[in-house]
C-alpha cells in the first residue's frame, strides 16, 4: 500500500483500513493504528485552579492546547483548532464545567468541522443547579461518533454551549505543579472491515425545559427507550424502535459500550443504575455504575450512568437492550415529574441524546481485559484517600478475552505481550451533607514512576445533599517492548480530609442486583 509513497503519507491497507506510511526496516508499511489524544491542560501552581468563565448562550471554542498522543493522523494543533489526515475515524470528547450556588448550568459540548461548517459529534446533555448546595465540577459524556475526512487538512474545533456564565472548572487543594486536564478529544482510525454501529435515545434539543421521558419505577428494571440508529445498521444487526432493542443477525464476538442519563430534582431521592441485558435469554450481561443521589431544596442534577464495557459472544437472534432501575421516585408534593434527563433553559441547536448503545464486531483473537470494583449492593464504598496523597484504587473482578497475557494483583495490572495498548477508566465517588470531595486519578507506570495521564477534573461540594459523581480517565496509549513487561496502577486523591467515599448505592437494594459496580478499567491490545 505504501509503494512509491513517502513516510507520513496517508495509505489504505489491504483490509481497507486507513493509515499512515511508516518505516519498517528498508520498506514502508501502512500503519492503520491511528490514535490522537488532545487535551486542555493547565499547570496547577496555587491552592486552587480556576478556568475562565464560560460564555453564556453561545457556542464557544474550548482551548485544546496539548497533544498527548499522535500516531500519525494529526496534522496540526493551533489555538484549539486541529487538522486531520484523510481517513475514517471514531471520535469521543468530554469537557468540564463548573456550577456554584444559585447559578443553574445546562451544558452541552460538540465537535465542529470548521472546514465543512457542520457539527460532527455531540455530547450528552448535562446540568447542575445547586440552589442551596455549594459547587461542582462535572464532565460531559459523548456518544462515540464516526467521521470521514475526505482530504488531508480538514479542521476541527471542540465547542460548548452553556446556560450561564460560570467558570469552566475548579480543582482545589490538590497537588501543586501538576497538570490539570479539563477537556479532551480522542480520535482513532476505523478499520473498514469491522462492523460497528450505535443506537441512541434522541430528542429535539435546544428548547426551553427540553426533557427526556418520564422515569418508571422505582425498584423495577425498565428498558430504556432508544429512538433511532445513529450509524451502522444492516451490518450484522438491526434495530427495533418498538421495543428499543438491537437484534443480532450474525453470531460472533462483540464489544459493547453504553450510558444513560438520569435527572434528580428538588428533594427527590433518585439513584439509578444501568445494565446490559439479553432479552431473548433474559440474561444480564453486565452492570453500569450506580449514580444519582438526594438533592435538596431547589437543587437539581443531570448525570449519566455508564455501562462497564462488555465483550463476549452473541448468537444470531439475541436481543440486546440497556435497562435501568431507580431507587426513589416522585416529589412528596406530587408536582415534580421526574425525568431521565433535562436540558432546561438551553437554546443550543442540535439534538439532545440521553442514552446510547454502541456495538462493534471483533474476532476471537481480539485481546482485551476489563477490571472493575464490584461490591454487595447497599453500602458506601470507603475511601482511604483523604487528604493530598496518591492512593491505589481498588479492583476485585476481571474478564480477559482473546488469550491476552494479563495479570491483576494488589490492584496492579501487568502487561507482558509486546505491542500497543489502549487504557481507559471511570470511577464513582460520593459526597454527603457538608462534605467537599474531588476525585483526581492518574495512570502510572510502577517501574519507571512515569505518569501516563490524568483524569478530567471532577469535584462536588454538597450541602444537605447526597450525591454520587464520577471521574473519567481519557483513553491513553502505552507501549510494551519484547522482554520488558510493564506494571501499571490507577491512583487517586480526594484532596480533602472530608472525603466521604468512592460510591454509595445504599438505596439500591430494591433493584435486586446482588452486586453493584463503582468503576472500571478497560485495556485493549490495538497493535
Amino acid at each position: 500500500p505504501c509503494a512509491g509513497m513517502k513516510q507520513g503519507q496517508s495509505c489504505t491497507s489491504g483490509s481497507g483500513g486507513t493509515g499512515t506510511c511508516f518505516a519498517s526496516g528498508l520498506t514502508l508499511k501502512c500503519n492503520t493504528v491511528q490514535r490522537v489524544l488532545l487535551v486542555q491542560s493547565t499547570m496547577k501552581n496555587s491552592p486552587q485552579a480556576f478556568l475562565p468563565k464560560s460564555v453564556a448562550k453561545k457556542w464557544t471554542p474550548r482551548n485544546l492546547n496539548t497533544v498527548v498522543v499522535n500516531t500519525g493522523a494529526l496534522m496540526g494543533l493551533s489555538n484549539g483548532i486541529f487538522s486531520l489526515k484523510k481517513g475514517t475515524y471514531m471520535v469521543e470528547h468530554s469537557q468540564t464545567y463548573f456550577t456554584h450556588v444559585r447559578v443553574p448550568q445546562s451544558f452541552r459540548g460538540r465537535l465542529w468541522s470548521i472546514t465543512r461548517n457542520v457539527e460532527v459529534c455531540s455530547s450528552m446533555p448535562s446540568r447542575d443547579h445547586w440552589q442551596w448546595a455549594r459547587s461542582a465540577t462535572t464532565s460531559t459524556l459523548t456518544v462515540p461518533c464516526p467521521i470521514t475526512v475526505a482530504k488531508d487538512g480538514e479542521q476541527f474545533q471542540l465547542r460548548y454551549y452553556a446556560e450561564s456564565a460560570m467558570h469552566l472548572g475548579l480543582e482545589k487543594n490538590s497537588f501543586r505543579n501538576t497538570p490539570v486536564w479539563w477537556a479532551y478529544v480522542y480520535i482513532k482510525g476505523m478499520d473498514a472491515t469491522k462492523t460497528i454501529g450505535a443506537v441512541v435515545d434522541e430528542k429535539r434539543g435546544g428548547g426551553v425545559q427540553s426533557r427526556d421521558g418520564r422515569m418508571q419505577g422505582p425498584n423495577k428494571w425498565v428498558t430504556h427507550a432508544l429512538s433511532k440508529p445513529l450509524y451502522g445498521g444492516g451490518q450484522g444487526w438491526s434495530f427495533s424502535k418498538s421495543d428499543s432493542t438491537i437484534t443480532i443477525q450474525q453470531t460472533g464476538v462483540y464489544e459493547i459500550y453504553g450510558a444513560a442519563s438520569y435527572f434528580a430534582d428538588r428533594s427527590v431521592p433518585v439513584q439509578i443504575v444501568t445494565r446490559l441485558t439479553n432479552l431473548r435469554t433474559n440474561k444480564v450481561l453486565g452492570l453500569g455504575m450506580t449514580q444519582g443521589g438526594m438533592v435538596t431544596g431547589g437543587n437539581s442534577r443531570v448525570g449519566q450512568s455508564s455501562l462497564v464495557p462488555w465483550i463476549g459472544t452473541l448468537q444470531a437472534g439475541d436481543k440486546i437492550a440497556i435497562r435501568y432501575c431507580t431507587a426513589g421516585l416522585g416529589n412528596t408534593a406530587g408536582n415534580t415529574p421526574i425525568r431521565l434527563g433535562s436540558e432546561e433553559w438551553i437554546q443550543a441547536d442540535g439534538p439532545a441524546r440521553w442514552a446510547y448503545l454502541q456495538l462493534r464486531a471483533v474476532d476471537s483473537t481480539y485481546k482485551a481485559a476489563v477490571i472493575w470494583d464490584q461490591r454487595a449492593t447497599g453500602a458506601v464504598v470507603p475511601s482511604t484517600g483523604s487528604g493530598v496523597k496518591w492512593v491505589t484504587l481498588p479492583w476485585n473482578q476481571q474478564k480477559v478475552t482473546g488469550g491476552l497475557t494479563f495479570s491483576l494483583s494488589n490492584n496492579q495490572f501487568v502487561l507482558t505481550e509486546p505491542g500497543m495498548y489502549e487504557v481507559r477508566a471511570m470511577r464513582t465517588y460520593y459526597s454527603s451533607q457538608n462534605a467537599q470531595i474531588q476525585l483526581k486519578m492518574r495512570l502510572i507506570d510502577i517501574n519507571s514512576k512515569k505518569v501516563i495521564g490524568y483524569s478530567l477534573a471532577s469535584r462536588i461540594h454538597a450541602i444537605q445533599s447526597q450525591v454520587n459523581g464520577w471521574g473519567e480517565l481519557p483513553p491513553l496509549i502505552v507501549n510494551v517492548n519484547a522482554g520488558t513487561p510493564r506494571t501499571f496502577q490507577l491512583q487517586y486523591n480526594t484532596a480533602n480530609a472530608y472525603a466521604q467515599g468512592l460510591g454509595n448505592d445504599a438505596k439500591m437494594k430494591g433493584c435486586n442486583m446482588g452486586a453493584s459496580v463503582f468503576g472500571f478499567v478497560h485495556i485493549a491490545k490495538i497493535a
